[in-house]
């Protein structure tokens, strides 16, 4: 299987409270876009899934019901038969 990246494009530095935040992250193998992939973000155990569009590009909204606090985000994309996981 091929190597991947995933990146977490411009994350905000902070979130409110029972409000949607937006998230970008970006897929890639070998510097090419990988669309139509399934990544995940979790931020304190709260997850979002969504799929990456042909640019590799996949915006991810987030209500935090999280108790308020710092939190890391982490994005991440299961392997499959052609790609390791990132």
């Amino acid at each position: 299987p091929a190597a991947t990246t995933l990146t977490l494009q411009s994350p905000p530095a902070s979130g409110t409270y029972l409000k949607n935040s937006s998230f970008n992250v970006l897929l890639q193998s070998n510097g090419q876009p990988l669309a139509g992939r399934l990544v995940t973000l979790d931020i304190g155990g709260q997850q979002v899934s969504g799929f990456t569009d042909a640019a590799g590009k996949a915006t991810l909204m987030l209500n935090l019901v999280v108790r308020p606090g710092n939190y890391t985000a982490q994005a991440s994309f299961r392997c499959n038969a052609e790609y390791l996981s990132s």
